[in-house]
């Protein structure tokens, strides 16, 4: 489930990736495509929503604006072909946050980072 979740979602940034021509205009679209994408996945995993997804939310905009910078950085490189390079680019980000998102939530998220950094008495 957790894979057809983040297949379906990196399939459709890289399309959205090439659809939207307006400089800018996709990155709060994909960013928030992304988002949900990690909240389904986390609900996969059965943790629930609540105040403490805001570090799973805040690595995924961190995500997305580094991934964004790299698709300007390389279309500039490849004149003419920048909507081919911002779709794969769309997808591929989002294959590999879903991705992490997917082991970050099997190793038992937020909980598993909380026991194994609280000291042991």
């Amino acid at each position: 489930m957790v894979d057809q979740i983040v297949k379906h979602f990196s399939r459709q940034n890289g399309v959205l990736g090439v659809a939207i021509f307006i400089p800018g205009a996709d990155f709060p679209v994909l960013t928030l495509n992304q988002i949900r994408m990690v909240l389904r996945i986390a609900t996969a995993h059965g943790e629930e929503l609540d105040r403490e997804r805001a570090f799973e939310v805040l690595s995924v905009i961190a995500a997305g604006l580094g991934f964004r910078t790299v698709a300007r950085h390389v279309v500039g490189l490849v004149p003419g072909l920048g909507w081919a390079v911002k779709g794969g680019v769309a997808y591929g980000a989002t294959l590999a946050v879903g991705e992490a998102a997917a082991a970050y939530f099997a190793a038992g998220g937020a909980k598993a980072i909380e026991r194994s950094v609280r000291p042991r008495s």
